[in-house]
């Protein structure tokens, strides 16, 4: 197997979605690849670490919040739309 397939299926390998022969493939491939080894371990360590944080739970006013963001980001941009289009009719 070739490096740039190996990285492709790394995150597959990490979530234990590959079937054992491909996961013995993998290996295999580890034993001979020192680059790709490395790559493998620094990401297996990134989602062990990221396994450790419990989810975020959102403020109960998240959804009115961002909406209200958006809401005043989309009268911004018409009331430059507006001034655009007076300035070019005029």
């Amino acid at each position: 197997m070739d490096c740039r397939r190996v990285r492709e299926r790394i995150g597959e390998l990490i979530d234990g979605a590959l079937t054992e022969e491909e996961v013995r493939a993998l290996n295999a491939h580890f034993l001979e690849c020192n680059e790709c080894r490395k790559i493998y371990e620094e990401e297996k360590g990134v989602w062990g670490l990221l396994g450790e944080y419990s989810p975020l739970e959102p403020s109960p006013d998240f959804v009115r919040d961002v909406m209200a963001r958006v809401k005043a980001k989309e009268m911004s941009m018409r009331r430059v739309l507006h001034r655009v289009l007076v300035a070019v009719s005029a």
